[in-house]
């Protein structure tokens, strides 16, 4: 899931489409740490 996030691909669509870099990094930087709090949730939950 953070794989999608972080690819250049996806962030240069998101600049492209709100004309923001800071926008389109935000995306990554609050998308992988959300990714590893469920996947360390549901380890724990098993």
């Amino acid at each position: 899931m953070s794989g999608v996030a972080t690819d250049y691909t996806e962030i240069a669509i998101l600049k492209d489409t709100t004309k923001s870099w800071k926008i389109a990094l935000f995306l990554a930087s609050i998308t992988v740490p959300q990714v590893i709090i469920i996947a360390a949730l549901l380890k724990m939950s098993f």
